[in-house]
Protein backbone atom coordinates (compact mmCIF):
# COMPACT_ATOMS: atom_id res chain seq x y z
CA UNK A 1 0.00 0.00 0.00
CA UNK A 2 1.51 3.35 -1.22
CA UNK A 3 1.01 6.09 1.87
CA UNK A 4 -0.48 9.57 1.07
CA UNK A 5 1.96 12.10 0.27
CA UNK A 6 3.70 9.44 -1.88
CA UNK A 7 4.09 10.58 -5.64
CA UNK A 8 6.94 8.46 -6.83
CA UNK A 9 7.80 4.73 -5.90
CA UNK A 10 11.10 2.87 -6.60
CA UNK A 11 11.82 -0.73 -6.67
CA UNK A 12 15.33 -2.09 -5.76
CA UNK A 13 16.11 -4.94 -6.05
CA UNK A 14 19.11 -7.86 -6.79
CA UNK A 15 17.89 -10.86 -7.25
CA UNK A 16 16.46 -13.54 -5.57
CA UNK A 17 19.35 -14.36 -3.64
CA UNK A 18 20.54 -10.61 -3.45
CA UNK A 19 23.92 -8.40 -4.02
CA UNK A 20 25.93 -7.40 -1.62
CA UNK A 21 27.02 -4.17 -3.12
CA UNK A 22 23.85 -3.12 -4.78
CA UNK A 23 22.34 -3.30 -0.63
CA UNK A 24 25.66 -1.26 0.80
CA UNK A 25 24.84 1.55 -1.83
CA UNK A 26 20.97 1.64 -1.44
CA UNK A 27 21.89 2.40 2.03
CA UNK A 28 23.52 5.36 0.31
CA UNK A 29 20.14 6.54 -0.95
CA UNK A 30 17.96 5.35 1.56
CA UNK A 31 19.92 8.31 3.66
CA UNK A 32 19.99 10.66 1.53
CA UNK A 33 16.71 10.56 0.49
CA UNK A 34 14.90 9.04 3.96
CA UNK A 35 13.04 11.21 6.06
CA UNK A 36 13.98 14.16 4.12
CA UNK A 37 11.78 13.08 0.70
CA UNK A 38 8.49 11.57 2.02
CA UNK A 39 7.27 12.03 -1.34
CA UNK A 40 9.59 8.90 -2.58
CA UNK A 41 8.32 5.60 -1.71
CA UNK A 42 11.23 2.74 -1.46
CA UNK A 43 10.93 -1.14 -1.34
CA UNK A 44 14.22 -3.02 -1.41
CA UNK A 45 14.46 -6.52 -1.38
CA UNK A 46 18.11 -7.66 -0.14
CA UNK A 47 18.24 -10.71 -0.96
CA UNK A 48 17.83 -14.26 1.12
CA UNK A 49 21.85 -14.93 0.89
CA UNK A 50 22.34 -11.04 2.23
CA UNK A 51 18.98 -10.82 4.43
CA UNK A 52 21.13 -10.47 8.20
CA UNK A 53 24.10 -8.80 6.54
CA UNK A 54 21.92 -5.86 4.75
CA UNK A 55 19.55 -6.09 8.26
CA UNK A 56 22.36 -5.17 10.83
CA UNK A 57 23.17 -2.60 8.10
CA UNK A 58 20.52 -1.28 7.86
CA UNK A 59 19.35 -0.97 11.48
CA UNK A 60 22.63 0.84 11.60
CA UNK A 61 21.19 3.73 9.55
CA UNK A 62 18.58 4.92 12.32
CA UNK A 63 15.82 4.61 9.17
CA UNK A 64 14.50 1.32 10.27
CA UNK A 65 11.21 2.88 11.37
CA UNK A 66 11.11 5.62 8.33
CA UNK A 67 7.46 4.93 6.44
CA UNK A 68 8.43 5.96 3.03
CA UNK A 69 11.38 3.29 3.49
CA UNK A 70 10.33 -0.37 2.88
CA UNK A 71 12.73 -3.72 2.87
CA UNK A 72 12.30 -7.14 3.11
CA UNK A 73 14.07 -10.25 2.16
CA UNK A 74 12.34 -10.89 -0.80
CA UNK A 75 9.14 -9.62 -2.79
CA UNK A 76 6.69 -12.64 -3.83
CA UNK A 77 4.66 -10.35 -5.77
CA UNK A 78 7.15 -8.64 -7.95
CA UNK A 79 4.58 -8.26 -10.92
CA UNK A 80 2.76 -5.78 -8.90
CA UNK A 81 5.81 -4.05 -7.22
CA UNK A 82 7.45 -3.44 -10.83
CA UNK A 83 3.70 -2.37 -12.05
CA UNK A 84 3.74 0.52 -9.18
CA UNK A 85 7.20 1.09 -9.48
CA UNK A 86 8.39 4.78 -11.40
CA UNK A 87 11.96 3.68 -11.18
CA UNK A 88 13.84 0.13 -10.45
CA UNK A 89 17.16 -0.58 -9.64
CA UNK A 90 18.40 -3.50 -10.09
CA UNK A 91 20.82 -6.24 -11.99
CA UNK A 92 20.83 -6.63 -15.29
CA UNK A 93 19.61 -10.49 -15.97
CA UNK A 94 17.34 -11.52 -19.27
CA UNK A 95 14.40 -11.88 -17.26
CA UNK A 96 14.26 -9.11 -15.28
CA UNK A 97 14.96 -6.74 -18.40
CA UNK A 98 12.05 -8.24 -20.53
CA UNK A 99 9.83 -7.68 -17.43
CA UNK A 100 10.66 -3.85 -17.29
CA UNK A 101 10.56 -3.89 -21.48
CA UNK A 102 7.27 -5.33 -21.24
CA UNK A 103 6.04 -2.65 -18.51
CA UNK A 104 8.04 0.26 -19.95
CA UNK A 105 9.39 1.01 -16.59
CA UNK A 106 12.53 3.41 -15.96
CA UNK A 107 15.61 1.59 -14.80
CA UNK A 108 19.14 2.15 -13.49
CA UNK A 109 21.19 -0.81 -14.00
CA UNK A 110 23.80 -2.20 -12.21
CA UNK A 111 25.38 -5.21 -14.17
CA UNK A 112 26.34 -7.96 -12.44
CA UNK A 113 30.34 -8.16 -13.10
CA UNK A 114 30.55 -11.86 -11.77
CA UNK A 115 28.19 -13.52 -14.40
CA UNK A 116 29.30 -15.62 -17.52
CA UNK A 117 30.98 -13.83 -20.35
CA UNK A 118 29.83 -10.41 -18.69
CA UNK A 119 26.00 -10.75 -20.64
CA UNK A 120 24.57 -8.74 -17.69
CA UNK A 121 27.08 -6.06 -19.36
CA UNK A 122 25.97 -6.54 -22.45
CA UNK A 123 22.01 -6.75 -21.68
CA UNK A 124 22.10 -3.57 -19.80
CA UNK A 125 24.21 -1.88 -22.69
CA UNK A 126 21.24 -2.17 -25.39
CA UNK A 127 18.59 -0.72 -22.95
CA UNK A 128 20.98 1.96 -22.03
CA UNK A 129 21.92 2.91 -25.68
CA UNK A 130 18.41 3.06 -26.22
CA UNK A 131 17.97 5.50 -23.38
CA UNK A 132 15.78 3.10 -21.92
CA UNK A 133 18.05 2.77 -18.47
CA UNK A 134 20.85 4.58 -16.89
CA UNK A 135 23.29 1.95 -16.75
CA UNK A 136 26.43 2.21 -13.96
CA UNK A 137 28.59 -0.34 -13.39
CA UNK A 138 29.33 -1.50 -10.06
CA UNK A 139 32.91 -0.72 -9.76
CA UNK A 140 33.55 2.74 -8.62
CA UNK A 141 29.52 3.20 -7.22
CA UNK A 142 28.89 4.41 -4.18
CA UNK A 143 25.89 5.51 -2.12
CA UNK A 144 26.28 9.08 -3.50
CA UNK A 145 26.81 8.28 -7.12
CA UNK A 146 23.67 6.03 -6.72
CA UNK A 147 21.45 8.68 -4.97
CA UNK A 148 22.02 11.56 -7.66
CA UNK A 149 21.33 9.50 -10.36
CA UNK A 150 17.87 8.11 -9.26
CA UNK A 151 17.13 11.51 -8.02
CA UNK A 152 18.45 13.00 -11.87
CA UNK A 153 15.62 10.93 -13.02
CA UNK A 154 12.63 11.07 -10.30
CA UNK A 155 13.34 14.60 -10.81
CA UNK A 156 12.64 15.19 -14.26
CA UNK A 157 9.50 13.65 -15.43
CA UNK A 158 10.59 14.67 -19.03
CA UNK A 159 13.34 11.97 -18.86
CA UNK A 160 11.08 9.72 -16.91
CA UNK A 161 8.55 9.90 -19.74
CA UNK A 162 11.19 9.15 -22.66
CA UNK A 163 12.74 6.87 -20.51
CA UNK A 164 9.18 5.17 -20.27
CA UNK A 165 8.84 4.83 -24.16
CA UNK A 166 12.26 3.95 -24.81
CA UNK A 167 11.95 0.69 -22.72
CA UNK A 168 8.73 0.01 -24.04
CA UNK A 169 9.65 0.44 -27.50
CA UNK A 170 12.03 -2.40 -26.84
CA UNK A 171 9.19 -4.44 -25.09
CA UNK A 172 7.63 -8.16 -26.60
CA UNK A 173 4.85 -8.04 -24.28
CA UNK A 174 3.42 -11.39 -25.58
Amino acid sequence: RIPAGCRKVVLSFGGSLGAQKLNEEMLGVFENYGKKHPEVLFFHAAGDRCKEEFAVAFEKTGLKDCPNIRCSDYIYDMPKYMAAADLVICRAGASTLSELTALGVPAILVPSPNVTNHHQEKNAALLGDHGAALVLPEEGLDGKKLFAAAAGILNDPQRMETMSQNMAALGIPD
